[in-house]
C-alpha cells in the first residue's frame, strides 16, 4: 500500500505507506544498487531514496494513524522528496533493472512507484505532463 500526497507548494511529493511496503522498496532499491553495472556510485545519490525510505518506516520523518476504533487502528509512515530528485532516482533505477535479474515482485514495486509519481506529476502539471 504504497501513496501520496502532494506537497504544500508543489515542490515534490510526500510518499506514505504502511511498514512493510516502505521496508520491501528499501530493500528493493538497495538490491538493485548492489547488483548494478550501470550504477558507479553504490553510496550516493540512488541510496538517498532508500534512506529516506528506511528513515520514514522507521518513524523519523511523518506518521499517521488509519482505521476505524481502536482495533482497526494501523499506522502508516510518510516523507517529502523533491520533484527532480525523485525523478532522477525513479529514473536511474528504472534504467538499472535492465541490467539485473528481476522478478514480479520487483517489477511489481517498481511499477507502484512509477505509477504515483506519474499521478501525482499529471496532478500538479495536468495540461503539460
Amino acid at each position: 500500500m504504497l501513496e501520496f500526497r502532494l506537497t504544500p507548494n508543489h515542490a515534490g511529493l510526500a510518499l506514505w505507506g504502511d511498514f512493510d511496503t516502505l521496508h520491501r522498496l528499501h530493500e528493493f532499491i538497495h538490491r538493485i544498487v548492489e547488483e548494478s553495472c550501470i550504477i558507479s556510485d553504490k553510496e550516493g545519490f540512488i541510496l538517498g531514496l532508500a534512506f529516506d525510505v528506511r528513515k520514514a518506516y522507521s518513524g523519523q520523518r511523518m506518521e499517521e494513524f488509519r482505521g476505524d476504533g481502536e482495533s482497526e487502528r494501523y499506522r502508516i509512515y510518510g516523507v517529502e522528496i523533491l520533484w527532480p530528485v525523485l525523478i532522477a532516482q525513479v529514473g536511474i533505477l528504472r534504467q538499472a533493472m535492465a541490467f539485473v535479474p528481476n522478478n514480479k515482485l520487483d517489477q511489481a514495486v517498481m511499477f507502484e512507484l512509477e505509477y504515483h509519481l506519474e499521478t501525482a506529476i499529471r496532478q500538479v502539471m495536468p495540461g503539460t505532463a
